[in-house]
């Protein structure tokens, strides 16, 4: 009888457990990035925490950037270069400050401008609970779920990040042909005008000729 008197105890324990992994740490931070720099930033990880970030170039020469991620050790965990827009996962990490760089050493005149969002939560929570307490197949799964609920909402964040990028480039694009569209025709004015203003001159000469 005992134990299936504790059974709902530890449900809800591992509902509550479930409901915080939809609530881990989140960060949201745009950066602006000088030509010829670098800019880092650090988080600070107990062991057995994941780390999932994801980034984007919103504006500013060639909308690319250099990523980079170290653990504690100094290990490269990330990298990529030339980069429009990204994500990473660190699945286990390491007690320590984790090192993430954005470089723009590229580019000599251009800055750029930086949006990325780093999230913290426990790796594998189901498998801890399940070696903490007496759970049954039902609890694990719910532990899943929640698991599975929190990587679909990291997915979803990072093609809204994608669909924005995508949408400030082609608006950016669209600026740059309007505004090339008034150039040409402005220089076709002008060029309409000198041509008028010459054959003009040029006919009242032979005139008073």
């Amino acid at each position: 009888m005992g134990r299936y008197r504790n059974a709902p105890t530890n449900a809800v324990h591992v509902f509550a457990v479930a409901c915080l992994l939809l609530f881990t740490t989140a960060k949201a931070i745009t950066v602006t990035i000088d030509a010829n720099t670098k800019e880092c930033f650090y988080e600070f990880t107990v062991a057995g925490e994941r780390i999932v970030g994801s980034y984007e170039v919103s504006a500013g020469g060639f909308l690319d950037v250099d990523a980079q991620v170290r653990d504690p050790q100094g290990a490269v965990m990330y990298s990529k270069e030339r980069q429009m827009e990204g994500e990473f996962t660190i699945p286990y990490t390491s007690k320590g400050e984790y090192e993430i760089c954005f470089g723009n050493t590229m580019s000599s005149v251009s800055s750029k401008v930086v949006s990325f969002n780093i999230r913290k939560g426990h790796s594998h929570p189901s498998e801890e609970v399940a070696k903490k307490e007496h759970v049954t197949p039902l609890e694990v799964s719910l532990m899943d779920v929640a698991e599975h609920i929190m990587s679909v909402q990291e997915h979803q964040r990072y093609m809204n990040t994608r669909e924005r990028l995508h949408r400030n480039t082609e608006e950016s694009t669209n600026d740059r042909v309007k505004w090339f569209s008034i150039l040409e025709f402005i220089v076709l004015l002008v060029t309409n005008v000198y041509q008028i203003v010459s054959l003009k001159a040029f006919f009242e000469q032979r005139r008073s000729l």
